[in-house]
């Protein structure tokens, strides 16, 4: 028992140390101790990411989309969806090839 108590200070020292960063172009949150100089999720650069406590999600204002922007979105979440036997079967023919059970 005390030794749980000993790893669960230990873990929480460990923890005050980090920040949780938010990138301005994909949304994503990093957790580190310092602020990368890219975003590690879609590569923008350090001055893109913000500490998450202070980021404003600025598409909270859009009350509505237009007929056409609703139609694109619409669309590329299809193409998205009808690629994914794709993505499945390239993932499996790479993982053979790399086995070299494929000729």
């Amino acid at each position: 028992m005390i030794w749980n108590i000993i790893i669960s200070s230990e873990r929480s020292d460990e923890g005050k140390d980090m920040n949780a960063y938010r990138c301005l172009i994909c949304g994503e949150v990093y957790t580190g101790r310092e602020k990368p100089s890219h975003c590690p999720f879609c590569g923008a650069k350090g001055n893109d990411l913000v500490n998450a406590a202070e980021w404003i999600d600025e598409n909270l204002g859009i009350a509505e989309l237009s007929d056409i922007s609703r139609r694109s979105l619409q669309t590329t979440l299809q193409l998205e969806v009808n690629n994914a036997p794709f993505y499945r079967d390239a993932l499996l023919k790479t993982t053979h090839r790399h086995r070299g059970t494929l000729p």
